[in-house]
């Protein structure tokens, strides 16, 4: 490079050199003489011509004698003089160039000429000629370009062209380079929000923000707990709900359920009865099928109260399903029963009922749900054709027993029946008309069809409510779709299952099921009407319809029964110790309802033997019966017992006790029976009974069932393809546990009384109530029982009597004064040995009541005594008056001991008083003795040594009862006896004188009177009053037949009888059919008389025409009331007309 830079340079020297030599330019010196200006041109002072070229003349350039304007080389000359401008597009400075385009001295230049110092030029910024970076008249510029004004440039923000932020604040609002911030951003840790203070709650960058800074405390967010700025750790409550990890807790966490944050109570949580034959419960989470739809864990009470009503419960009952796919709801269909509009229905849920993790659903009882959801059926889809058959979808049941009329095309069934589809099941009203071309070939022509449906009544139990009619359409199209080979299982060493995916029909199974082991196809053989029973010497192919819908069939391969023939077959199924074989499994000209053929397909099933032996893995036990039933699914089994099929060699089994106690054979049976109807119901076909027959080992919770090799095995079955079975495999050794079920119950146990309890009819006052279930120890709580509202005396007993059903109530001996009936009743605080609570009944849960008898065993005693006197002066008596505990039927002389300070007197009389005083006994003594004395009266044995002295139950009064009086107490005692007899005897005469008036009483007035007056003790006045009752209710019988009559004669409603023109109107008088009549009233005018056979009353005018006055008159006992009518007897009528008047 540097060698090219030399040469270089060496050139243009040498250029240089040649330029000047060619421009000699004479100088001012020498120019001076030599020119001269001549008519302002430069000459050749000698010659006179025009100097040529350039000449320097008096400091003044010329060129061809003129003033050079121009560049002379490259200085700029202007009039000859070195000059400073623009010249042909650069600018000169004292002649020397400075500039064409560009910056010179501060200022810029567009060719030579100056544009712009500090400025604009162009739309660009200039400052000193340079374009500039800067801020200049609200605008901001980089290198001249105008960048912005307002706004962003750069990562910066930017107002009239100054820069006011990067990323920071700028009138309380945040940048982030230069632009206002969007959405969250955190700046010296404080959020922001597009650009502003944040307000609330936000998690940013995994945090929560509280307004401007980071949360303190807990909060929700979103759904989220956060624990300050973060989210919670482990399981934690708050505000009623559980977080876990900060979200709502679900699942199981630390062994409880959680659903949403909540904790899963395992309860119904609704149950409503959607239509007349259904009942629909909510759960809180999902239940278990094998509990959830077990139709004894419900019970469904209609109007039951007491004996009156019905109780549904069980599978003869009910029917119990899911609820659609749901796993958290079922439905409840009753059977034979269905609700009526007003019924009181009450629903309760056993705690069998388990969830999906295995919890218990808590019991639970509904409230009375008053049924009112009957409605007319509707079709929920357009009815569907399929298959020649027509599906309806209804949304409630309805009742086929009263078959709707059905058109279609305008063309009526003939017999037509609708039924329940094979696919209806509880909350899925899926019906269907059969064999639709039965009917009419035209009903299954391709197109569209109108359906017509008349009377369609919902099933109810009273009322049903009925849709008149129904009008929709159906489509038949063509079917498309060709049967498929799905899939074939393995069932035992010989049977399997094909599936399909429609009905299909086989036909010639030597074309449409090969059957092949290799290369070889078994030969079809009929395997019905026990054809395989006479099949003895070849292998073979049989199937069977394995449902009746025909999707799916049953296929044996069945082994010759001669054994030499089996071990010499061609082409056997299992060839010399094969235990194992693999089958091909090809299906080909099948065909649907609609001729379809399925496409030809093959699969492969393998089939073993001998890898299959009985097994149990679930038992049951009824403990009262101390029977254990052990349960087999899969192929029958029998008894592996020497030429016995049914009962089990005891000797083959080990059998404990709950205690682990070996049971010895000869105290238990085993044998083979069939399986009840809710074990089919579960798929199990065989069943070993085993029965404990020793009492000491009866009744027992649970027996531990061990079956040695060999105790059974499988039934050999090879006459029936659907139950085939080759191999009669004996069992392995395998243990079974039989136990009670849990005791699972409903909430409530409802307690119909009445004749549940029943009392001892002697004097021993005992009680047994029985219950019917095994009860707990509230049952034995004095406190739980009432008699007449009233909690049970102490000393009360209580006792279970023969079982816990039962107990027996003692009440104390002195506790039943009166032989009644009495209100018992049980307290809704007992519970039963589950836990029920013991309730009257599921529409009132009350405490259950019923009447009871009880015979009165109180013995009387003595309760109170006075002595007997005249006047307050007396100083003697001879007479004392003893009260009783309670009234007397009988009294006896000889059963008293008087006793007058201390010394024994005689009883001269004893008489027992009557009616309200019957508790009362008179004392007549021999002698009279002075008053102020103490006195003892005693119940004592008469001379026959008995006591004769009983209440109205005939229990005797108690000798030894004994009441005294002191001799201060009887002085007082006298007194005040004196005192109320004369004050009763004032008010009686107060009261006869105001009360009885005399314009009605006035015969008995006096003698009332005399009687007041003449009495001696308040006993007699007593009686007295009594008379004065009786006969003030004559005096109010006398009132009140007098306003009888008053309101008979009110209540005619016509004041007056008038004959029309014609003498035929028969007016009628209301209420006069009580009312008598005499032929005065008329006055010779007419007769008036009362039929009274009808209660009505004839009028005939007499001669004389006019105005009368007819008087009805009522009566009642002695009281009377008149009504008078006028009766107007026209002139123009004629004589002896008569006018029935009606009542």
């Amino acid at each position: 490079m540097s060698n090219f830079k030399l040469i270089k340079t060496a050139a243009a020297l040498a250029l240089g050199a040649s330029v000047v030599t060619s421009a000699v330019v004479p100088t001012d010196a020498s120019a001076a003489s030599k020119y001269k200006i001549k008519n302002g041109k430069l000459v050749i002072a000698k010659t006179g011509k025009v100097a040529k070229g350039y000449v320097t003349y008096k400091s003044t350039v010329y060129k061809n004698g003129k003033k050079l304007t121009g560049l002379k080389g490259k200085t700029y000359y202007k009039a000859g003089k070195k000059a400073t401008g623009t010249y042909k597009g650069a600018y000169y400075y004292k002649g020397a160039k400075k500039v064409t385009t560009g910056t010179y001295k501060g200022a810029y230049y567009v060719k030579g000429v100056k544009k712009v110092t500090t400025g604009l030029y162009n739309g660009r910024y200039y400052k000193s000629g340079a374009k500039a970076t800067g801020t200049y008249k609200g605008a901001y510029y980089v290198k001249g370009t105008k960048k912005v004004t307002t706004g962003t440039y750069n990562g910066a923000y930017y107002v009239k062209g100054f820069k006011k932020v990067t990323t920071g604040l700028y009138k309380e609002e945040f940048y982030q380079d230069g632009k206002l911030s969007k959405g969250y951003a955190l700046y010296k840790s404080i959020l922001y929000k597009d650009a502003v203070h944040n307000v609330g709650l936000t998690v940013f960058e995994g945090k929560l923000y509280d307004g401007v800074s980071v949360n303190k405390g807990t909060e929700v967010f979103e759904g989220k707990l956060y624990n300050g700025a973060v989210l919670a750790t482990g399981l934690v409550e708050h505000a009623g709900l559980f977080y876990n990890e900060g979200a709502l807790a679900n699942g199981v966490v630390n062994g409880v359920e959680y659903k949403d944050g909540v904790v899963v109570k395992y309860e119904v949580t609704e149950v409503k009865a959607i239509n007349a034959k259904e009942v629909e419960i909510k759960f809180s989470t999902d239940v278990n099928h094998l509990t959830a739809l077990k139709a004894e864990n419900y019970q469904v009470e209609i109007n039951k109260v007491g004996s009156v009503g019905s109780v549904l419960e069980g599978d003869s009952e009910l029917n119990v399903a899911y609820k659609g796919s749901s796993k958290d709801t079922v439905i409840l269909e009753l059977k034979s029963a269905a609700f009526s509009t007003g019924d009181k229905v009450v629903v309760q849920v056993k705690d069998g009922i388990k969830t999906e993790a295995g919890k218990t659903i808590e019991r639970f009882a509904s409230e009375v749900i008053n049924y009112s959801n009957s409605a007319a059926p509707k079709l929920l889809t357009e009815p569907k054709f399929s298959n020649g058959d027509l599906t309806l979808v209804f949304d409630r049941p309805v009742d086929t027993d009263k078959q709707p009329l059905v058109k279609v095309d305008g063309k009526a069934f003939t017999g037509s029946t609708l039924k329940k589809s094979t696919s209806y099941s509880p909350g899925n009203y899926v019906y269907v008309i059969e064999g639709m071309e039965v009917f009419d070939k035209k009903f299954v022509e391709n197109g569209t069809h109108e359906l017509i449906m008349y009377d369609i009544f919902e099933k109810a139990g009273k009322n049903p409510e009925k849709t008149s009619v129904i009008s929709d359409k159906y489509l038949v199209t063509a079917d498309n779709e060709a049967p498929r080979f799905e899939s074939v299982e393995a069932i035992n060493a010989n049977k399997f299952i094909v599936k399909f995916s429609e009905s299909v029909t086989l036909g010639d199974v030597t074309k449409n099921l090969k059957v092949s082991k290799g290369n070889h196809t078994f030969t079809y053989i009929d395997g019905t009407e026990n054809k395989l029973a006479t099949v003895e010497d070849e292998v073979n192919v049989s199937y069977e319809k394995a449902n009746t819908a025909g999707t799916a069939y049953y296929v044996v391969v069945n082994e010759p029964k001669n054994d030499d023939a089996a071990k010499t077959a061609l082409n056997p199924l299992y060839a010399g110790s094969e235990t194992s074989v693999t089958l091909d499994i090809t299906a080909e000209n099948y065909v649907d309802s609609s001729k379809l053929l399925g496409v030809k397909t093959t699969k492969q099933v393998k089939l073993s033997k001998g890898t299959i032996s009985p097994e149990s893995k679930k038992a049951t036990l009824v403990k009262d019966t101390s029977t254990a039933r052990v349960l087999f699914a899969g192929d029958a089994i029998i008894s592996n017992k020497l030429n016995d099929t049914v009962n089990l060699d005891s000797n083959k089994l080990v059998v404990q006790d709950e205690n682990g106690i070996v049971i010895p054979t000869t105290d238990y049976e085993a044998k083979i029976v069939a399986p009840d109807s809710s074990e089919l119901q579960q798929g199990y076909k065989t069943v070993v009974e085993v029965k404990i027959t020793n009492p000491k080992y009866q009744k027992q919770s649970k027996y531990t069932i061990g079956f040695k090799d060999d105790a059974i095995k499988f039934k050999q079955v090879l006459n029936d393809v659907s139950e085939y079975n080759f191999e009669d495999t004996k069992n392995k050794k395998f243990t079974v546990v039989a136990g009670v079920s849990a005791d699972n119950n409903f909430k409530y146990y409802a307690l119909d009384l009445d004749g549940k309890v029943t009392s001892s009819t002697t004097k021993d006052n005992e009680l047994f109530v029985n219950f019917g279930a095994d009860m707990g120890d509230s049952a034995l709580e004095i406190s739980n029982y009432q008699i007449d509202g009233k909690d049970l005396p102490t000393g009360t007993e209580i006792k279970f009597f023969e079982s816990k059903k039962q107990v027996r109530i003692v009440l104390p001996k002195a506790y039943v004064t009166n032989s009644t009936t009495f209100l018992f009743t049980v307290k809704k605080d007992v519970k039963t040995a589950a836990g029920q609570q013991v309730v009257n009944n599921l529409q009132k849960l009350e405490n259950a009541e019923t009447r009871i008898s009880l015979v009165d065993n109180v013995a009387p005693t003595l309760k109170a005594l006075s002595k007997q006197v005249v006047s307050k002066d007396a100083k003697l008596f001879n007479q004392l008056e003893v009260e009783f505990s309670e009234n007397l039927l009988k009294a006896d002389t000889g059963n008293f001991e008087v006793v007058i300070n201390g010394s024994k007197v005689e009883v001269k009389k004893a008489t027992l008083l009557t009616g309200e005083n019957a508790s009362k006994v008179r004392i007549e003594l021999a002698d009279s003795y002075a008053v102020n004395q103490n006195v003892k009266v005693t119940i004592v044995a008469n001379a026959t040594n008995d006591v004769l002295i009983e209440d109205k139950s005939n229990n005797k009064a108690t000798i030894g009862s004994s009441v005294e009086l002191s001799k201060d107490a009887l002085g007082e005692v006298d007194t005040l006896l004196v005192a109320e007899l004369l004050s009763e005897k004032q008010k009686a005469l107060t009261t006869l004188e105001t009360e009885y008036p005399k314009a009605d009483f006035t015969a008995k007035q006096t003698a009332y009177e005399a009687q007041i007056n003449s009495v001696k003790d308040v006993t007699e006045l007593k009686d007295v009053a009594v008379k004065l009752a009786a006969a003030k209710t004559e005096i109010a019988k006398l009132d009140s037949d007098q306003k009888i009559v008053d309101a008979k004669a009110a209540a005619v409603t016509v004041a007056d009888v008038k004959f029309d023109a014609t003498a035929t109107a028969t007016p009628v008088i209301k209420a006069i059919a009580d009312a008598t009549f005499t032929t005065a009233d008329l006055a010779g005018t007419g007769v008036a008389t009362k039929v009274e056979t009808t209660g009505d009353v004839t009028i005939t005018r007499g001669s004389v025409d006019g105005t009368f006055t007819l008087v009805a008159t009522f009566t009642v006992g002695s009281k009377t009331a008149v009504k008078e009518f006028t009766v107007t007897v026209p002139t123009a009528a004629s004589t002896a007309v008569t006018v029935a008047v009606k009542a």
